[in-house]
């Protein structure tokens, strides 16, 4: 009921033109790694990224899962890595799905192995986009 109640406040202040809001976002992205095994010369992390390579860990995972888990949906887990990459990925899949919020990710399938597969199907993921 409460994310309803802010989706409805969040339609409120744009029907308003009013683009201040105390409301968190019902989206968003999370990058769990910066780090990908393929270097896709469409994929602006081979010529623009110039943060050292690395991973989310657990800890701030939950943090920002704990803080937003009132008004958040669903989240992306990926951005510049290939999320089959981050060592947590399925605890953090799980522990999104624990709190009530959908997840998706976007693999280039390269580590889509079929215990993987099953991993993520166990840890509850939502949506799943295989980016060639």
């Amino acid at each position: 009921m409460k994310k309803l109640q802010n989706r409805l406040t969040l339609l409120k202040h744009y029907l308003n033109n009013d683009l201040t809001s105390s409301i968190g976002p019902p989206v968003i992205g999370i990058e769990t790694t910066n780090r990908c095994n393929l270097k896709c010369t469409m994929c602006p992390r081979t010529n623009k990224m110039s943060r050292p390579l690395g991973d989310m860990d657990f800890t701030t995972f939950k943090k920002i899962i704990d803080e937003g888990k009132n008004h958040l949906e669903f989240v992306w887990l990926q951005h510049y890595g290939e999320p089959l990459l981050s060592k947590d990925i399925f605890s953090m899949i799980s522990y999104a799905k624990k709190t009530g919020i959908g997840v998706g990710i976007s693999t280039n399938a390269s580590f889509l192995t079929k215990d993987n597969g099953e991993k993520l199907i166990a840890a509850g993921l939502d949506y799943i986009i295989f980016a060639f």
